[in-house]
């Protein structure tokens, strides 16, 4: 019980920082997971993909990481927008005690239309944070966050965050949410 408590702590810590940065508007649902969303943009058509963090980062992989007795952590799913859906997935070991309990998440923004996806792309220029280091040979542009302790990673307009660790998230590695970044499969 102790147990399942802290882990639903950890999962709402990683959500309300990876919601940090979702944008606060009208709800929308979406029920494909990884679709294609046509976008008229200045009578050019662009295809936007849609990514689902649970399809991307799967219990398969995640138990190569944690070990066998990982499991999906329950959650709720965080705010999208007309212009995002966000997706999150968060799974953890099975440790027997709390000091040896890990987690890997992912949460991703995808775009809807060419707004969000512009907004993704901020986040990754001019919206970088100055706590962010870049990480090369990711997607199309990473950055590790020393205050978040996440990788952030943008790949085909997705803003992919990764949070892998223990239960206190100021001890995240870079190296740990690179073993996270090296499952994904997009």
């Amino acid at each position: 019980m102790k147990k399942s408590i802290i882990v639903g702590a950890v999962i709402v810590i990683v959500l309300a920082i990876g919601g940090f940065y979702a944008i606060n508007s009208k709800q929308t649902t979406t029920s494909d997971s990884k679709q294609q969303s046509a976008v008229k943009t200045n009578n050019t058509e662009a295809k936007l993909k849609i990514f689902d963090a649970c399809k991307i980062f799967t219990l398969e992989s995640a138990k190569q990481i944690l070990g066998e007795a990982t499991t999906l952590s329950p959650g709720t799913s965080p705010a999208s927008s007309d212009d995002l859906k966000v997706s999150n997935c968060s799974y953890s070991n099975e440790a027997p005690t709390v000091a040896d309990m890990r987690t890997a998440s992912v949460l991703v923004r995808s775009p809807l239309t060419q707004t969000g996806a512009d907004d993704n792309k901020q986040a990754f220029g001019e919206q970088k944070p100055t706590t962010a280091q870049s990480v090369v040979g990711y997607g199309q542009s990473a950055f590790w966050d020393t205050q978040t302790h996440q990788l952030n990673i943008l790949q085909d307009n997705n803003w992919i965050i990764i949070t892998h660790g223990g239960t206190n998230p100021a001890n995240n590695t870079l190296e740990d949410a690179k073993k996270v970044a090296d499952k994904l499969s997009y």
